[in-house]
């Protein structure tokens, strides 16, 4: 009924091919990671000086339950000459409210495991089939 994996479109057009009636999910790891990337091109774009400072990259990737009082002080003497880089960062912080634990990042990994395994269980031969196709035209090329 659903498929969870990363975003990549490779994964996504196997899942459509095998899986027509399932519903993708990106999960949650790679959505995280995703903000994270995008977020780090936006702070390159509005103060790539800042951007190169470890202490202030540090900073911005913690959770703010996770900085001291001068810490965030800091941090948000920072951000309020980045007004964009402010909101950016109140914005991770509401879409990370509750954190990502450990436990969580096991059971993400469990899930893709069990998915794997269905899957492979499932349309192994056809799955064989394709990267045998997929390697003959790369050998070719």
């Amino acid at each position: 009924r659903a498929v969870v994996m990363a975003l990549s479109e490779t994964y996504r057009s196997m899942a459509r091919r095998y899986f027509p009636n399932a519903t993708i999910v990106a999960d949650r790891f790679h959505v995280i990671r995703l903000i994270n990337q995008h977020s780090l091109k936006v702070w390159q774009q509005y103060h790539p000086e800042g951007r190169k400072n470890r202490g202030l990259l540090s900073l911005m990737r913690r959770h703010q339950w996770h900085l001291n009082d001068e810490q965030y002080t800091n941090l948000m003497t920072y951000l309020a000459d980045y007004p964009v880089l402010q909101a950016l960062y109140v914005a991770k912080q509401a879409r990370d409210e509750e954190g990502q634990t450990m436990a969580e990042y096991g059971l993400i990994i469990a899930l893709i495991a069990l998915i794997v395994a269905v899957t492979v269980q499932t349309v192994g031969t056809d799955l064989a089939a394709k990267f045998a196709e997929i390697s003959a035209a790369l050998s070719r090329s």
